[in-house]
């Protein structure tokens, strides 16, 4: 039979394995229960969030904007002497493109390096050429670029 201890918080008794563990205790855990020590967390994010709600959401957008940067930095430094895998000229505006979408809406930097090992560099004119329309959210498969092409 397991140990019984009495929470600090709602006056409770229950096993210690129902208590986050604490080395410094004289039982070795804390004195509140999980569940009173995780409400008492939730209340305690919440009250920060409310108070520092307009910082949060700030950092957050500066941090977005920072990444997008960043990939989008990533793929032009890749696009740099490329050409439409298409029509190959490379004077014109390219778009590296991984499964049929564009390789800048990836946010993760190192997904981003791994997209462009197996992206399909292929020019702006070329994808319209192709019938692939923002407003309709067509996608080019790989399919229709090989046969195309």
């Amino acid at each position: 039979m397991g140990q019984i201890k009495t929470c600090a918080k709602c006056n409770q008794s229950k096993k210690v394995t129902d208590f986050y563990s604490n080395k410094s205790m004289p039982m070795g855990v804390k004195a509140a229960c999980k569940s009173c020590t995780k409400d008492a967390d939730k209340r305690y994010r919440q009250k920060w969030y409310n108070k520092n709600k307009k910082k949060h959401y700030a950092d957050v957008l500066r941090s977005q904007k920072e990444r997008k940067a960043e990939v989008n930095a990533l793929v032009d430094k890749h696009l740099v002497g490329k050409c439409c895998r298409l029509c190959h000229k490379s004077d014109k505006r390219l778009i590296a493109k991984y499964n049929g979408d564009s390789i800048k809406k990836i946010f993760k930097i190192e997904e981003v390096k791994r997209a462009l090992l197996d992206a399909d560099i292929i020019c702006l004119s070329c994808v319209l050429q192709l019938g692939w329309d923002k407003r309709r959210k067509k996608k080019i498969s790989g399919g229709e670029m090989a046969s195309t092409g």
